[in-house]
């Protein structure tokens, strides 16, 4: 084999089997490139221990075993399927034991000449019970964390880890960004690649990449036996280079054949598809540490390096396996936890007499027993780990659950969990508005989801608004959340509607250009189906085209806690909502605002209004108040004042100043104005000092406010 220089400092990045056939460039480069950058020193050190390496494992001699590590799983999730069960985790280990101990069914598989050396690695792999401070864990823990988007940028990466020289940790995550913008199902560091004990030390994968049930399959359940095949020192098959490029690399083991790498599996029936770097020898495209999808083994040469790797103090990989550490961790004397409490519905949002899925979500630990309490539902109580439940009366209803086993119970109520809603809406869609005015009202009519139950949520507020006094917001700017705020309108009834435009004001401001806060407008036409599809308004802070921008104000960012001004057309951002055709006709539809926070400021909504052909505008309709009808500032006034306010549609308008004789002193405007805002400034500086009335007439219904000149 050649002995090409690969560089043990490298980080390996991962693209196998549905990846890899998809066309996913592997990035390694990028990425090795990007550790010497930050090292060169690291090259020469870790180009003589790979050459040396190479030499003794040729030899081929195993140690005796077994090696069993600690592992412990980091879940970082959104609050959406990223945050998966206990069991995927279980049967994910289980796959690794059995991969590594060459106990998989497929071996069979194997092609002839490689079946004599295919071979068990004597490692195994056991989920720690205690953690790092010696308390109970089942070696599984769920955190709600930004991170789940996985950026190689974040700052805030790997502070979850455990000491890596005494724990395997392994982090699930939504989505992985690298640097280069290359995305993987996992990615991991060779041994010696950072100091002993840094938390980078660690495995990165995909949550649809663990296991093979849940949000995997089998076909993906290989991923980890790759990873954990890197975080023990070995290379690719076909070394350093990209899969498939040529023949120049090696992997320093010593019995796997020169390789190009396979993106695909070739025919086993065909030597020819499998011969590709030397005649008539064939290539090992079925070892875990290729990118084909029919990996079956590992060869008693890798076996040897991953032992010799674990019997090396680099990176502190020796210390994993030795009695003191099994004790601490708790894999010998394993203790079990008191399992903590919790559950997932497949729809918080439902109509009547709809059946609402309830699944046991618990960690820490597998209860023996589970005691459901559905407020209001059909069954109201269960003892099943899973139930499913009808709820006969339109409400919001709390759901309790106590898990137990042999250590000890926990119980978690979520209150407002289940919203249900009648079948057909009772509140027509024609002249529908809101402007958050009424607090009890707003209270009876409007469903607020807070998915974490946090202090973050969906609520009425004083603090601004463009017309009115109130408006609705989203207190962004508090806390560290990472999951979805909802906040839902009363069912509404489009019968007999054929055309429909939704029209809201929003204000909005990043902390700073990383921010990714969303807003969308979903609908539901209809309860059995749910929201489904595409939402009917998105918008994006921090994305490139101004169009689909969540912040009114490009490029402004506030650090304090974000209040927009009131009535400002610059900071109040109108939107309108016109894809709604599949609303018309329907007696029972629904909309939703989903807020997805992403580290920014807060949001306020107001002024929601609907019109339809079934629409009747009327003056209160045409001037949407600001305060009382429309604003007037300053006031009083010392030279120049501005008269504000909104039109829903085109009307005939005036605006005149009138003293207190009922004489009229100005003529600010009287012309037909278009639907929207509009704004008039009224030179003071010609009134002598007093009060004054502005009379604001439209379509010849009058508004009448003081004006006081200083």
């Amino acid at each position: 084999m050649k002995q090409l220089f690969l560089f043990l400092g490298t980080i390996i990045i991962v693209n196998t089997t549905i990846l890899a056939q998809n066309g996913l460039r592997c990035g390694s480069d990028v990425a090795m490139q990007k550790v010497f950058d930050a090292n060169p020193a690291l090259k020469a050190r870790m180009d003589a221990k790979n050459n040396a390496q190479n030499i003794t494992n040729r030899k081929g001699t195993k140690q005796v075993g077994p090696f069993t590590i600690p592992v412990v799983f980091h879940i970082l999730h959104l609050g959406g399927i990223e945050n998966i069960s206990d069991a995927q985790v279980l049967d994910q280990i289980n796959i690794l034991n059995i991969d590594f101990a060459k106990r998989n069914a497929d071996t069979t598989e194997i092609i002839p000449s490689f079946k004599t050396i295919a071979d068990s690695t004597n490692i195994r792999f056991v989920l720690a019970t205690k953690d790092p401070q010696g308390n109970c864990t089942n070696g599984i823990v769920h955190y709600a964390s930004a991170d789940s988007k996985w950026d190689d940028s974040s700052p805030t990466l790997y502070s979850q880890g455990w000491d890596p020289t005494k724990y395997m940790n392994i982090y699930v995550v939504k989505s992985i960004k690298l640097s280069n913008g290359f995305g993987a199902a996992g990615y991991t560091y060779l041994p010696g690649s950072w100091n002993t004990g840094n938390s980078t030390d660690a495995i990165v994968v995909l949550h649809n990449y663990v296991g093979s049930i849940g949000t995997s399959n089998a076909f993906s359940s290989r991923v980890l036996t790759h990873e954990v095949g890197h975080w023990l020192d070995l290379l690719h098959t076909f070394g350093w280079n990209s899969c498939g490029v040529d023949c120049n690399n090696d992997d320093y083991v010593n019995d796997t054949p020169t390789s190009k790498g396979y993106l695909s599996c070739p025919d086993a029936n065909n030597p020819a598809s499998y011969q590709l770097c030397t005649f008539g020898v064939n290539e090992n495209f079925q070892n875990f540490m290729d990118y084909s999808y029919c990996e079956h083994m590992f060869t008693r040469n890798q076996a040897t390096r991953m032992q010799d790797a674990l019997l090396s103090a680099t990176a502190g990989r020796n210390n994993l396996w030795t009695s003191t550490n099994l004790l601490a961790t708790g894999v010998t004397n394993a203790v079990v936890c008191v399992p903590k409490a919790d559950f997932k519905v497949n729809k918080a949002l439902t109509c009547i007499n709809l059946p609402v899925s309830f699944t046991d979500a618990s960690t820490n630990a597998i209860p023996t027993s589970y005691a459901w309490t559905f407020q209001g539902g059909m069954p109201a109580t269960s003892t099943n780990a899973n139930e499913q439940v009808t709820y006969a009366t339109a409400g919001t209803y709390n759901v309790t659950l106590t898990v137990t086993n042999s250590v000890g119970s926990n119980t978690i109520t979520k209150n407002t969990a289940i919203h249900i809603f009648d079948n057909v809406a009772t509140t027509p869609v024609a002249n529908f508005y809101e402007g958050f005015e009424n607090n009890s009202t707003f209270a009876q009519n409007w469903s607020v989801i807070n998915t974490d139950n946090d202090n973050k949520y969906f609520q009425s507020t004083a603090l601004s608004s463009f017309t009115g006094n109130n408006c609705l917001i989203l207190n962004n700017n508090i806390g560290s959340s990472v999951a979805t705020d909802e906040i839902v309108f009363p069912p509404l009834d489009f019968t007999g509607v054929t055309s429909a435009t939704l029209k809201f004001r929003y204000a909005y401001t990043p902390i700073d250009n990383t921010n990714t806060d969303k807003l969308e407008l979903y609908m539901q036409t209809n309860c059995s189906i749910g929201f489904v599809g595409t939402p009917r308004f998105s918008r994006t802070a921090n994305v490139v085209n101004a169009n689909n921008d969540l912040s009114p104000i490009a490029g402004n960012y506030t650090l304090v806690n974000y209040v927009p001004a009131r009535a400002s057309t610059l900071e109040w951002k109108l939107a309108t909502v016109n894809n709604l055709a599949s609303a018309y006709g329907k007696n029972n539809v629904v909309l939703k605002y989903i807020f997805t926070p992403g580290g920014g400021n807060n949001l306020y909504i107001d002024d929601i209004e609907i019109i339809t052909n079934l629409s009747t505008p009327t003056a209160l309709a045409s001037v949407k108040s600001y305060g009382n009808e429309f604003l007037i500032h300053p006031n009083p006034s010392q030279g120049i004042s501005t008269v504000n306010f909104y039109l829903i549609k085109t009307s005939a308008v005036s605006v005149v100043v009138i003293n207190v004789l009922g004489q009229v002193q100005q003529t600010i405007v009287n012309s037909n104005l278009t639907q929207g805002d509009h704004s008039y400034d009224i030179n003071t500086t010609k009134l002598t000092k007093g009060m004054y009335l502005i009379e604001l007439v439209v379509d010849g219904n009058k508004t009448i406010k003081k004006l006081i000149v200083d």
